[in-house]
């Protein structure tokens, strides 16, 4: 049964609100726990065709009054109706006058071919690729006009702003609305602020993606616990090692009695799509000051599969990066000077180290050098996190 909230109402919270084009907010409760087909009933989109108007919603969600919600028979295939149903022309099925609508009685008569279950499977795999694919392509085509816009928000803020702090706090919420604006994947979670709430979203989507090999069942505390040692690492060179998972995916493992569970952290293969989630926060983080220890500054926290994040040049840098992780770890020769092509840029190193140079620092400035490439031209390197050795290390952090 679908439930609108009006947004003096909404008490923000973990499970995503749908409306007619997609989630609009995140809400404290649910009204549907498996996955359903949701079908615009009113705006004008329906005629407009700007976002989609049929599409997937699963895990647990609520759904306003703006959307029909569909629960195919048995021997159909969700992502096969939902393909069917989204490439349809609904301007003869308008009942709308001022505003388009579809009504229920009209949504009963759209009619769909449907071929057999295997069939309508193979079919909507398919449609489901080629649209993950669509939506990459079309991010690399906004990269130039996202990083044009990125240099005009800074010229305007650097007008705007002389102090520092204010600066940065303009910087900040300017980049939010950037990743959030217009046709997004990306989402503003305001309700993040602590990291109590970070383990909390990060295990309610990680028992989202991983609902099968649960057997629906919630991780327990000490389950969770095997996750959280797992995300201990000593080193950004072992952090890098293990994003880069093994045969496109990247994995936790939990022993719940005599089972032995393997749960999909990061799937390469849903770029832009898929079990992707991405979501943006921002939060204070007390740093300590030598002149003054109660100084607070303002940090901004992305979270997501950093592979498909809007702007292509810290996509092309993380796999910049990754590259330096793989090819370490294949070749590990050392003595000679290699030249590798990233994407159309020529990236060269010497890895001979140096001498009371370890092999670890060796690795970290060759992916400082191998990310600058990429992120030089946008500003990102400019805020710097120092790591654990950054004496030793100088500028080859990011």
């Amino acid at each position: 049964m679908r439930k609108p909230l009006e947004g003096a109402k909404r008490i923000s919270g973990p499970y995503p609100y749908y409306g007619a084009s997609g989630i609009v907010d995140y809400v404290d409760g649910y009204l549907f726990d498996e996955e359903l087909i949701l079908l615009s009933e009113d705006g004008a989109n329906i005629t407009d065709r700007n976002y989609p108007v049929c599409f997937l919603a699963s895990g647990k969600y609520w759904v306003n009054n703006h959307a029909h919600v569909l629960r195919t028979k048995q021997g159909n295939e969700n992502n096969f109706i939902c393909n069917s149903l989204e490439r349809k022309d609904y301007t003869q099925y308008n009942t709308g006058m001022a505003m388009p609508k579809l009504n229920k009685e009209t949504c009963k008569k759209i009619p769909i071919l449907c071929p057999g279950f295997e069939e309508q499977k193979k079919i909507g795999d398919y449609f489901r690729s080629l649209d993950n694919l669509i939506t990459l392509h079309q991010h690399k085509q906004n990269n130039l006009k996202n990083i044009l816009k990125y240099i005009e928000i800074t010229l305007i803020i650097t007008k705007e702003a002389a102090k520092m702090p204010e600066l940065e706090k303009i910087i900040e919420e300017k980049l939010i609305d950037q990743l959030i604006y217009g046709d997004s994947q990306w989402t503003y979670r305001k309700d993040l602020k602590t990291e109590e709430d970070l383990w909390k979203n990060f295990k309610y989507i990680l028992e989202q993606n991983n609902k099968d090999r649960l057997n629906g069942e919630s991780l327990s505390e000490s389950e969770f616990e095997q996750v959280k040692n797992q995300l201990q690492f000593s080193s950004f060179y072992k952090a890098g090692e293990w994003l880069v998972g093994e045969n496109g995916k990247v994995q936790v493992h939990v022993q719940r009695d005599t089972e032995r569970l393997h749960l999909v952290v990061m799937n390469h293969e849903h770029i832009a799509g898929g079990s992707s989630v991405y979501e943006v926060i921002n939060q204070y983080s007390a740093l300590k000051n030598e002149e003054d220890d109660t100084l607070p500054a303002k940090l901004t926290y992305i979270r997501g599969n950093i592979f498909a994040i809007e702007d292509m040049a810290v996509k092309d840098a993380v796999c910049a990066v990754a590259d330096v992780y793989v090819s370490c770890e294949k070749k590990k020769e050392v003595g000679t000077v290699k030249s590798e092509n990233n994407d159309g840029y020529s990236v060269s190193y010497a890895v001979e180290q140096s001498d009371g140079q370890t092999v670890e620092e060796l690795i970290r400035k060759k992916a400082y050098e191998a990310a600058s490439t990429y992120l030089l031209p946008t500003g990102w390197l400019s805020r710097k996190v120092g790591c654990c050795c950054v004496n030793k290390c100088n500028d080859n952090c990011l």
